[in-house]
């Protein structure tokens, strides 16, 4: 199965019962965050080559509201595999009417930093991950986000 049609059905699982405009709960352990690590970087791979050696070794959200019939908003922080540092990401999802396959998916990630890819924030540590997030999500409205792509579903 392909990665996106994986996500795209455990997105679609996961707002089952749930209302538009309401949030739902993702753990870092679900199967949707590890979803979220192969897609994120699969689709930044076809728009900056930058990417082309980078993946995400952990996702951390911070929110996920269910915008739509079939569609969601989901941010927090992700860990660069290649120094471990964290950075924030934003995906907004649309799925088929079916919630089998994924219509349109808009992602943003990393702001300016120190990192590899100049998008890190700090170095991951689990002692520090939730007010990290507490302090990343206070700011999703301000942040200039480094690395922005489309996904279409063909």
């Amino acid at each position: 199965m392909k990665i996106q049609n994986q996500l795209a059905q455990e997105l679609a699982s996961l707002m089952e019962g749930v209302r538009v405009e309401e949030e739902f709960e993702v753990r870092p352990s679900s199967s949707l965050c590890s979803s979220l690590e192969l897609f994120l970087p699969a689709i930044l791979r076809n728009k900056y080559p930058s990417w082309e050696k980078e993946s995400i070794d952990g996702i951390f959200p911070s929110s996920a509201v269910r915008t739509g019939e079939g569609s969601a908003r989901i941010f927090g922080i992700a860990i660069l595999i290649s120094d471990q540092y964290v950075t924030p990401f934003l995906a907004n999802i649309d799925l088929t009417s079916d919630g089998c396959q994924i219509r349109v998916a808009e992602v943003f990630v990393g702001e300016a930093g120190g990192g590899k890819l100049g998008i890190s924030i700090a170095p991951f540590s689990k002692d520090k991950i939730e007010t990290q997030i507490f302090h990343i999500s206070k700011r999703v409205n301000e942040i200039e986000w480094k690395y922005k792509v489309k996904f279409v579903s063909h």
